[in-house]
């Protein structure tokens, strides 16, 4: 059975959530990560960044390489997000929602951006006469089929549409089937989680749990991955890291303001929904000692954020110890003034 604390410390320090990565090692960590959506409240437009796992400004990054096509924006599972140039194809196998036959709207637009693009859904919306609520579902339909590419070179909202196969040529998003991406991703997964279970591939990654089983199945019986145990719980890890486990030092003790787009929250969505149900929304959740065991429920405002509660998943007396440990997590990200919390713990004040 493999140590809990190596695995999740040896996750830590590949995920650099206390170590944060150097721009020579991001392009990898980006890579590996994706699809990578923008922060859970941002900006619209706004290029992907990767707080706290950056140890540089990934925002002015991230725009050069959005301009220059290095990273390029997606529907990939119905989210908006961002890969690697150079995995497009991978993803786009991954991801595409055919459309065997177009409807006539669908068509039409298809014809207008072969025929007339790239337009922006101002222009579509003069030469077709239609209005935004019309024109935004059906390239949003076409995007998700990768006929249409969204090119996001700016941060404001003008955005041109192009075909996608004018864009790209060679890009053919049948050439894998969903489980044959599945296998090339999974490694990756793999590594950056160092152990992770099916549920998590299946949520990080939007895809039915049939499919993500079959290409787990594929990669252990072909040896690039390894069924294992921890604490009772059945998951996967690489064989190399089985023997790297025994000499990795437990994760430091800490406390991390996590945004709700991370990719370690968005592979344990499922789990934390459950773990921190609250009539309030999920601001932020609280990576304590390498672990998610907590969440900063309230609203996002155009103004100073509200805060109605700081939901623990720890002892009751772990949880008044680290009280103030806790708040200081919390107002890295929000400010202490003008956002006060109203609960700890359930409690009111």
């Amino acid at each position: 059975m493999l140590n809990k604390e190596s695995a999740v410390a040896l996750r830590m320090e590949r995920q650099h959530f206390y170590t944060p990565v150097s721009a020579a090692e991001y392009d990898a960590l980006f890579r590996d990560i994706s699809p990578v959506p923008t922060i859970g409240w941002c900006e619209p437009g706004l290029p992907p960044t990767l707080p706290p796992h950056a140890g540089f400004d990934d925002g002015i990054y991230n725009a050069e390489r959005r301009r220059g096509r290095k990273i390029l924006k997606g529907r990939f599972g119905g989210g908006v997000a961002y890969v690697d140039a150079a995995d497009l194809e991978l993803y786009a196998c991954l991801y595409c929602k055919p459309l065997p036959r177009l409807t006539l709207e669908q068509g039409r637009m298809l014809d207008l951006l072969r025929r007339e693009g790239p337009l922006n859904i101002g222009s579509i919306k003069e030469i077709t006469g239609l209005l935004v609520k019309q024109i935004t579902p059906i390239l949003h339909r076409l995007q998700e089929a990768f006929l249409v590419f969204e090119d996001q070179a700016y941060s404001d909202g003008d955005r041109g549409w192009y075909p996608f196969d004018s864009e790209f040529p060679a890009v053919n998003p049948g050439r894998m089937t969903k489980t044959e991406a599945l296998e090339a991703v999974l490694p990756r997964f793999a590594y950056r989680q160092v152990f992770f279970t099916s549920a998590m591939a299946k949520d990080f990654y939007r895809q039915p749990l049939r499919e993500v089983t079959a290409a787990l199945e594929k990669l252990v019986s072909d040896g690039i991955l390894a069924a294992a145990e921890l604490e009772g719980t059945a998951g996967y890890l690489r064989p190399a890291d089985a023997a790297l486990l025994d000499a990795v030092s437990p994760a430091p003790r800490g406390i991390l303001a996590v945004q709700r787009n991370d990719f370690l929250v968005k592979s344990l969505a499922g789990e934390l929904k459950e773990r921190f149900s609250s009539p309030y929304e999920t601001l932020y959740y609280l990576l304590i000692d390498g672990e998610l065991r907590g969440a900063v429920c309230g609203r996002f405002k155009f103004g100073p954020h509200i805060i109605e509660d700081v939901l623990l998943d720890l002892p009751s007396g772990e949880q008044e110890s680290r009280r103030e440990e806790v708040l200081d997590a919390v107002y890295t990200v929000f400010d202490r003034t003008a956002s006060p919390f109203k609960r700890y713990a359930g409690q009111g004040l």
